[in-house]
């Protein structure tokens, strides 16, 4: 998580880096990449995973006058909305699964191959595959990244070697 404007900092530097540099950038979530994690994931070319990632949870949130965390009004809710959308666009990624990441009222199924966003529960088709129902941010683990084309590849943890008594002892 993080504090939105610097995580926006980060974010645009990461993609300039890229674009401007030519210095492609790689995310590698070996745990968590939640909310502002998510929006600097999305921020670079290529995202790899390992077997236990999860990415999502970036609805944002403020400091009430009792200090207690509330969500964020729903002008700042839209712009992180859509700059997350528009972050998984520049990588050619899909934009609804990000905004499903800000917003819990976005709904999200798969039909016929195709990840569409519905406009209300109505619209429910018996053959449609749940991805993110109304009430819910939406995270996705490991498995899910890649199957809906956020991340781009996954990698299994390595056995090493165990230390020899020379290496431990140094």
């Amino acid at each position: 998580g993080g504090e939105v404007f610097a995580a926006e900092r980060i974010a645009d530097a990461l993609k300039e880096m890229d674009t401007q540099y030519g210095i492609p950038v790689i995310c590698y979530i070996d745990n968590w990449a939640i909310s502002a994690g998510a929006m600097l994931a999305y921020s670079c070319r290529y995202i790899v995973i390992a077997k236990n990632a999860s990415m999502g949870a970036a609805e944002p949130i403020t400091m009430g006058g009792d200090g207690k965390a509330e969500t964020a009004s729903e002008k700042v809710n839209s712009a992180l909305r859509s700059d997350f959308a528009n972050h998984a666009k520049f990588f050619e990624r899909n934009p609804y699964i990000a905004e499903a990441m800000v917003d819990k009222d976005v709904i999200l199924v798969k039909r016929d191959d195709k990840i569409i966003k519905l406009d209300s529960e109505d619209q429910l088709l018996k053959s449609d595959v749940m991805i993110s129902p109304k009430g819910k941010l939406l995270t996705l683990n490991a498995e899910q990244l890649i199957e809906y084309g956020v991340a781009n590849m996954s990698f299994l943890p390595l056995s090493l070697p165990p230390l020899t008594a020379q290496e431990a002892e140094s």
